[in-house]
């Protein structure tokens, strides 16, 4: 499953940086993508039920 979120305020690289380093550190989260031009946050899991384990 795939799924974007929009994110207020995601202006700089850093940001980025940080969100994408936190969701790595999911188990279940892969693909994360962060886009600062569009102020969103794009990432995949398997399953809802695998995200809150």
């Amino acid at each position: 499953m795939n799924t974007t979120i929009n994110i207020q305020n995601l202006k700089c690289g850093g940001c980025a940086n940080t969100i994408t380093k936190n969701l790595a550190q999911l188990e279940a989260i892969t693909e994360v993508t962060v886009n600062v031009e569009e102020s969103s946050v794009s990432f995949a899991y398997p399953t809802e039920e695998s995200l809150w384990k």
